[in-house]
């Protein structure tokens, strides 16, 4: 790549735009626990889900999205919840098992239950089966299956994304994005823990040279949330969310999702743009790197893959392994290798 230079520049949002690690990460995290306490009454005299359990998850790709992510490690502590394995919640309604299940069973803390679900195992079986929620439920069985609520909309008995989007928007947010008050009273949400990560003068002066778009796996009034907050509207021109690749993936004939690690984001976003050259992709997961390498081999054009790592002292490795060309720990790196990409004569 020795004369490469990019006619774009396309940025996930989570991890590489704003700093989610005491927002969406931790969202994962509690909400797991929210959820045990919540709908089954389950006790929480300590810690939580260890964040090296959500870092490692992450780190095996195939969970850009955040419920999967917490459906995945619900499903493996429901899994291993032994006492659970003994009853059925049946027909009735999510707001009596808690009161059934305490009658019925004794149900251990969920400091407890943590320790026996060996999340390390788990996110070594996940990685040897390449990731992602099919390796998740193969690994898990349908053990403890009965006790999730956690398929389809949030405002019906998706309680596994209900508890997630009103821990994490906050009760005005909530409202404000679906239209009706929080059920649970779990604060003012995370999302105002967020900070941005990548310079704004830098990136606009990065929007001057070259055309800039996001490829998120955010909904996309989240992704514009974000934007507002940390005045970024005017830098890109375009935003590829959740919502695009769900309405592409109802499209499309063979019903598969075209969230990351599928191409769909980055080639949209590309589309967007107007480029049909080569571009630059900065993302800090190896969905992403897969998806911005298989969007360069299905456009025939040359991609640069930065990954930008975070804390996680695996990540380094595991974006050099799914086709990252650069890896760096800070942002200011990767802005300056960006500009180095287009300075480059």
């Amino acid at each position: 790549m020795d004369t490469f230079r990019p006619q774009a520049a396309v940025f996930d949002m989570d991890g590489v735009l704003v700093d989610t690690s005491t927002s969406y990460q931790q969202g994962i995290a509690d909400s797991v626990s929210l959820y045990l306490q919540a709908v089954l009454g389950m006790e929480s005299p300590g810690d939580g889900v260890p964040m090296s359990a959500v870092e490692g998850l992450k780190g095996c790709g195939g969970f850009n999205n955040e419920w999967d992510s917490t459906r995945a490690l619900l499903h493996r502590l429901l899994s291993r919840i032994e006492p659970l394995q003994r009853v059925e919640p049946g027909p009735r309604p999510w707001t009596e098992w808690a009161s059934y299940l305490a009658e019925e069973v004794d149900l251990p803390s969920i400091q407890e239950a943590i320790a026996c679900a060996d999340f390390p195992s788990f996110i070594a079986d996940l990685d040897a089966k390449g990731g992602g929620v099919d390796a998740a439920h193969s690994i898990c069985g349908a053990d403890g299956w009965a006790w999730m609520k956690g398929t389809g909309s949030l405002l019906e008995e998706n309680l596994v994304d209900r508890i997630f989007q009103e821990h994490y928007l906050g009760p005005d947010f909530f409202s404000e994005i679906y239209g009706e008050p929080v059920q649970f009273d779990l604060g003012p949400g995370l999302i105002h823990s967020e900070t941005p990560l990548l310079d704004r003068e830098a990136l606009t002066e990065l929007s001057r040279r070259i055309p800039l778009a996001i490829a998120t796996g955010r909904p996309a009034a989240e992704a514009e949330l974000a934007l507002r907050v940390f005045g970024l509207k005017d830098v890109f021109s375009t935003v590829v969310s959740l919502d695009d690749a769900q309405e592409e993936q109802a499209r499309s004939a063979d019903g598969l999702p075209r969230e990351k690690p599928h191409p769909f984001p980055v080639l949209e976003a590309l589309r967007r743009l107007g480029v049909e050259g080569s571009f630059v992709f900065v993302g800090d997961l190896p969905d992403d790197m897969i998806a911005a390498r298989a969007a360069a081999v299905e456009r025939g054009v040359e991609a640069f893959a930065i990954g930008l790592a975070g804390p996680d002292p695996g990540r380094p490795a595991a974006l050099k392994r799914f086709g990252a060309d650069d890896v760096f720990t800070d942002a200011t790196s990767v802005m300056a290798r960006i500009f180095a990409l287009l300075d480059h004569s």
